[in-house]
């Protein structure tokens, strides 16, 4: 057997000989738990304990790869596990730091309380949405993914510590340099962004601080609605879909490889450029609006409350005259 469920009802009846996933019913108590971490548990490799108010700490587990621990809201630490691999604590509001892990490769920890994050140099996820009171986070050199949804005093997405020096002697790059995928939505205090130079999807919407987006030359996926003070964006070229809703662009540039685009609400955009591979426009509630150019692979076209396109002296170039396969978006486009 290499699972087990432990239970109020068989707590004193189990065998873990040949147990290697634990999972812990939320509704044992705190003496069941104690006396089920006095046994040997050394052969686990994955323990569950999620939702359980009754677990005040986490034993010594020498071969634990994966621990889920989110919601246990009286776990206050993490001892150090050499063979962590994967870890959740979400939820878990009164842990405030952690160990240095060697071996972490997966982090969760949504709506937790940790300050900071250690340097957790094998870590290629990272998840801290939610995280209000985290401001920094160290360089994750071999980091891919990043969510950091709603940490409103995220000011920066590195910060330069004594490891961080002693790496950069060491000849280690000095910044995300396998990240692949930002979601940072939310992250109010943001103002700008480090070199990421694998970068492929970008998702920054409702940043209000951001103030640029540095040149990413892999980016394929840029959402940024109601960064409000983004005025200008840059050559981008491999930029394949763009949402730059609610923004106070006047012009956006000439992406050759755009093919979707989402600029609802853009009060200042006044023209688009030539977009030769574009099929998809959402530009309704543009206002400022007054020339679209032609758009030969255009299908779905959006332009409600546009008011000034079409207007003398307004061109309209002919293929909106002409072309039969156009049809009204009617759905946002993430759903497309």
């Amino acid at each position: 057997m290499a699972s087990l469920l432990v239970t109020p009802d068989n707590i004193n009846n189990i065998d873990l000989s040949n147990i290697f996933t634990l999972e812990l019913h939320h509704k044992l108590s705190s003496e069941n738990i104690e006396k089920l971490f006095s046994t040997d548990l050394n052969n686990i490799t994955t323990l569950i304990c999620s939702d359980c108010p009754s677990i005040l700490y986490i034993p010594d587990l020498p071969n634990l790869v994966s621990l889920d621990c989110k919601n246990c809201i009286n776990l206050t630490a993490i001892p150090v596990l050499d063979k962590l691999e994967v870890l959740d604590i979400s939820d878990c509001r009164r842990i405030r730091s952690l160990p240095i892990l060697y071996n972490l490769t997966t982090l969760v920890c949504q709506g937790s309380g940790l300050r900071k994050i250690p340097y957790l140099i094998n870590l290629l996820t990272l998840d801290v949405s939610n995280c209000y009171t985290l401001e920094k986070l160290p360089i994750l050199s071999g980091l891919v993914t990043l969510i950091c949804h709603n940490c409103v005093n995220l000011r920066e997405l590195y910060s330069q510590s004594l490891i961080d020096i002693v790496l950069s002697y060491a000849g280690k790059a000095y910044t995300f340099h396998s990240l692949t995928t930002l979601d940072c939505t939310g992250c109010v205090s943001l103002t700008r962004l480090p070199p990421l130079p694998k970068l492929n999807t970008l998702i920054c919407n409702n940043c209000i601080s951001l103030r640029s987006i540095p040149m990413l030359s892999q980016l394929v996926i840029l959402e940024c609605s109601k960064c409000t003070r983004l005025k200008l964006l840059p050559s981008l070229p491999k930029l394949s879909r763009l949402d730059c809703s609610m923004c106070d662009f006047k012009t956006l540039p000439s992406f050759t490889n755009l093919c979707v685009l989402k600029c609802v609400g853009c009060s200042k955009l006044e023209t688009l450029p030539s977009l030769g591979n574009l099929s998809i426009l959402d530009c309704k509630f543009c206002n400022e609006l007054k020339y679209i150019p032609e758009l030969p692979k255009l299908t779905l076209l959006d332009t409600r409350q546009c008011n000034r396109i079409g207007k003398p002296p307004i061109k309209i170039t002919p293929i909106f005259n002409t072309l039969s396969d156009i049809k009204l978006l009617s759905q946002p486009l993430d759903r497309i």
